[in-house]
């Protein structure tokens, strides 16, 4: 084992440790990014070519999911998996996981990350990777649901096209932005 070193709230780890941390992290903001385009773009062409709606309405859902997600950050409590089966009846998830998000949840709450040994840390946040694309889908699920009151119908059918846009680009992300952006004039983030 390499020497110990202390960084920040008296955690102590290997250099190769805090390394292997920060490249899981890049990994897992890569991924959100990714997810955020493909789920996200994908759920503005389907809003657009089936339910007619235009850039404002599509700005003001995406905006919304963003409040969500800063709702979510701000309560340890909180999760998008959670809020959509509470609000929606709508239990997401992924099937070639064992276990579920909650279990994940635990270590959202900042004072618990603070003291966790680092292994546990890195290894968190590799199975959190999985479930990016998951809790994207959930908090859209919560949003259409708060904010324009989809019920159990209409967010089952939005998913299903959802799925089929993802097939039509490939599930190719960047794909996914450009189109939405090119039908919709709606800029998602480049960030990738």
């Amino acid at each position: 084992m390499g020497k110990v070193i202390v960084y920040g709230n008296n955690q102590k780890a290997t250099l190769m440790q805090w390394k292997t941390l920060k490249r899981v992290e890049d990994d897992l903001e890569k991924e959100m990014y990714k997810q955020l385009n493909m789920i996200c773009g994908s759920v503005g062409i389907a809003l657009y070519e089936n339910w007619g709606w235009r850039e404002e309405r599509l700005h003001k859902l995406f905006k919304s999911i963003d409040k969500l997600w800063e709702e979510i950050a701000n309560d340890p409590n909180l999760s998008a998996f959670k809020l959509c089966e509470d609000e929606t009846g709508i239990a997401i998830g992924i099937p070639e996981f064992d276990g579920n998000y909650d279990d994940l949840l635990y270590y959202k709450d900042k004072a618990i990350k603070k003291n966790l040994p680092i292994e546990k840390l890195i290894y968190t946040r590799i199975r959190q990777k999985k479930w990016v694309g998951a809790e994207v889908i959930a908090s859209v699920m919560v949003t259409l649901h708060r904010l324009y009151h989809f019920g159990f119908e209409r967010l089952s059918r939005v998913y299903e096209q959802l799925d089929k846009i993802r097939n039509r680009y490939e599930w190719d992300a960047i794909k996914i932005r450009n189109e939405c952006f090119r039908i919709t004039n709606v800029s998602l983030s480049a960030k990738q």
